[in-house]
């Protein structure tokens, strides 16, 4: 009986974080139906609309997806920390960790978040060099992108933190108003001529916003309540 409660209380927290990795794929899905047919409905063929939406994801999506990968081995290494004092009731420890956790994002993600939005161009070069005229599609997205690299990281950071409070349905609810907010905007901005691909890197920054937002709200209610 207490392997079945064990597996249980695994099983509560493994679906709903398994739940969360699926909704962001499905995204990717969804970007990728979307965006392809938005451009052809302004004008552009399937060849260019293939093209673009390859520059896009192959060269931008990449470089952008980087730093958050690499985030996460320096701040996760807190969460355990932070599970151990929330259970041992170590409120001061608690608030500090959550508090470390956020500044060490944003002490790298800030400015490789004004890096990469200000320098997308020299980077894809360097990194794709043989592909000019995909970097030349590309750069203008990234740099809109790189604004979204600090959010990004900020989503690892909140999600991270929700999961140590075992309050693991909380980030499914904030992907799924991000995942809404950035269909929405993603089919009227790519859909309008004169934004047109540029629709999909801003959805995106919308979309992490969103999730963003609601997370910081949820770890705040959690602080307080803690404190009382």
């Amino acid at each position: 009986r207490g392997g079945y409660r064990v597996e249980k209380k695994l099983l509560k927290i493994a679906l709903p974080i398994t739940l969360g990795s699926f909704l962001i794929s499905l995204t990717k899905v969804v970007d990728m139906s979307m965006i392809l047919r938005r451009l052809q409905a302004i004008g552009y063929s399937t060849s260019e609309a293939n093209e673009a939406y390859g520059s896009y994801t192959t060269l931008a999506i990449s470089v952008f997806a980087l730093l958050p990968t690499l985030l996460n081995s320096i701040a996760l290494p807190l969460i355990p920390i932070l599970s151990s004092a929330i259970s041992g009731g170590d409120r001061v420890t608690e608030h500090k960790m959550i508090e470390l956790s956020y500044r060490i994002n944003a002490l790298i993600a800030i400015p490789a978040s004004i890096g990469i939005t200000l320098f997308a161009h020299p980077i894809l070069s360097l990194l794709f060099g043989s592909q000019a005229q995909a970097v030349e599609t590309a750069a203008p997205l990234l740099s809109i992108l790189g604004i979204s690299v600090f959010l990004s990281c900020m989503i690892t950071a909140t999600n991270s933190v929700l999961h140590a409070y075992r309050e693991v349905k909380k980030p499914i609810y904030s992907t799924l108003a991000g995942v809404l907010v950035k269909g929405v905007t993603a089919y009227f901005l790519i859909g309008i001529p004169a934004i047109g691909l540029w629709g999909a890197p801003i959805s995106s920054f919308l979309c992490n916003a969103v999730i963003v937002v609601m997370n910081m709200h949820f770890v705040s209610r959690f602080c307080d309540d803690a404190v009382d």
